[in-house]
């Protein structure tokens, strides 16, 4: 099993002659795997190629396929790039100046906090 899913996520020009031979036999011995197989091969060149716009055509035809693994992988992958999971940025999660533990450091984070009105003094 593993060497078969090395050379479905492998590229194609990264196989030999005889690994090629033998996903292909494997492949016309189970119409469910050529499936995966063509749809792993689609969304690597979504990836490859930045296609990002053809996702969702991707997406549907695996919801289609009900392949198990592929479709809780859309799932999960539709929901963490859904417009809800993008965190809003916050002042938690900006930049700071200076070391920590430096003599200066909370002298720089007040100045800052100050400048932007972010806490009271």
């Amino acid at each position: 099993m593993r060497q078969v899913t090395g050379w479905l996520t492998r590229h194609p020009t990264a196989l030999s002659e005889e690994e090629r031979a033998a996903l292909k036999h494997v492949l016309a011995r189970c119409p469910e795997l050529d499936t995966a197989a063509q749809q792993i091969r689609d969304f690597r060149e979504i990836l490859t190629n930045r296609l990002g716009p053809t996702l969702p055509t991707w997406s549907n035809a695996v919801d289609i396929s009900q392949l198990l693994g592929l479709t809780e992988f859309v799932l999960h992958l539709l929901r963490d790039h859904s417009p809800r999971s993008v965190p809003e940025p916050s002042f938690e999660s900006t930049c700071w100046f200076g070391r920590v533990g430096s003599a200066g450091s909370d002298r720089t984070v007040t100045g800052v906090r100050r400048s932007l009105d972010l806490a009271p003094e």
